[in-house]
């Protein structure tokens, strides 16, 4: 083996080291036994982005190299304009551990400018999904939705103590369903190490949590949230659209499973889902309502439960409470007065059938009322 050793420098005008053995001049080189050590022939361009020629994906200029204020985390491509005049404004958003910038385009394709955007950062690399019209995203401050240069907080009624079913009402409720109806663990916890899908078709977010055998479920259309229950373990989203893959589990050399949460339907056997449908088992618990009256106590006469669903498929227990934090279980209507009250309602669900709205006709109890 040969070997050539001569002593770099650095240059005071690039980020290179050099030699220079003189012009002319053939390197000498020497017989070694020793092994040649292996050095990295990697560089880290940790807070740049390096966009590749419009024609030909394989080059890169240099002057097409980006610098950003800190680390790359993740970048979003958005397709869609948010309003008319906007086509093309920012078609990349990129998010690092200083904050989020937008770029925005040139004819040729390149990005001519970068626009800050927010100071937030992904609370991981993993908690980011982009839709057509805008981007989801986690933080410390919560689930985030950013369109043009408008982020908002859709997660702000999340924040706060989630309730635990009371033992007197656990016999209400499946077992299977119990344990993660009653893990109390804060939202922003489980948002800490969040994995998002999308499920094109369903217009719904899926956050999972390789620690927890349930996931959140974020309705885009109606903005609302719900919990959904598959099974713990290591998290990977498949990109397979518009179907919603997931693999579960598969640590550490084990062998996992994959879910398809795509809400497509069947149409080979439409006809046979509707005759025969598969029903779901879902827990609708209320967060306490005070029907505007907080300081008043109050008798429920009636609960009318809406939609569209078979007599027998939905049932419901009331809770009352004089301070909104220890409850009861009323045994029937008009069984007491409460300051507030909170419904537990259990459903076998088709998907045909659904739940609309609850209706509740009360009435307040005077403490002047002559008797």
């Amino acid at each position: 083996m040969y070997k050539a050793s001569y002593l770099m420098k650095p240059s005071a005008q690039l980020d290179v080291a050099y030699a220079f053995i003189g012009f002319g001049t053939l390197p000498s080189f020497s017989t070694t036994t020793e092994d040649v050590p292996q050095e990295s022939l990697t560089y880290s361009y940790g807070n740049s982005l390096l966009v590749s020629k419009f024609s030909n994906p394989f080059v890169f200029d240099t002057a097409d190299i980006l610098s950003l204020d800190g680390k790359v985390l993740n970048v979003a491509v958005i397709t869609h304009p948010l309003s008319q005049g906007q086509v093309g404004q920012y078609e990349l958003y990129v998010f690092t551990d200083e904050g989020i910038f937008a770029l925005s385009t040139k004819e040729d394709g390149s990005f001519s400018r970068i626009y800050p955007v927010s100071r937030d950062v992904l609370v991981s690399k993993t908690a980011l999904v982009a839709i057509e019209q805008g981007v989801f995203f986690v933080t410390n401050k919560g689930v985030m939705l950013l369109q043009g240069m408008t982020i908002t907080d859709i997660s702000k009624h999340m924040i706060g103590l989630h309730y635990a079913i009371d033992s007197s009402i656990q016999g209400a409720v499946q077992s299977g369903y119990l344990n993660f109806v009653n893990d109390t663990t804060p939202f922003m916890s489980f948002m800490a190490s969040a994995h998002i899908a999308f499920d094109y078709t369903g217009k719904r977010l899926i956050f999972f949590n390789s620690t927890k055998a349930y996931q959140y479920v974020y309705m885009i259309e109606t903005q609302t949230w719900h919990k959904i229950g598959t099974s713990a373990g290591a998290i990977n989203i498949i990109n397979s659209y518009p179907e919603c893959l997931v693999g579960i589990g598969g640590a550490n050399g084990a062998s996992g499973s994959l879910y398809d949460f795509s809400t497509v339907i069947d149409h080979a056997n439409y006809m046979t889902e509707v005759q025969n449908p598969p029903v779901q088992q879902c827990v609708i618990i209320t967060r306490p309502f005070d029907l505007d009256e907080p300081d008043v106590r109050k008798t429920i006469k009636d609960i009318r439960i809406r939609g569209r669903f078979n007599r027998n498929d939905v049932k419901y227990l009331l809770l009352g409470s004089f301070d909104g934090i220890n409850w009861k279980r009323l045994p029937s209507l008009r069984g007491g007065s409460y300051k507030f009250f909170r419904l537990f309602i259990r459903a076998a669900l088709a998907p045909t059938e659904r739940i609309s709205w609850v209706d509740v006709n009360y009435e307040s109890r005077m403490a002047t009322k002559l008797r």
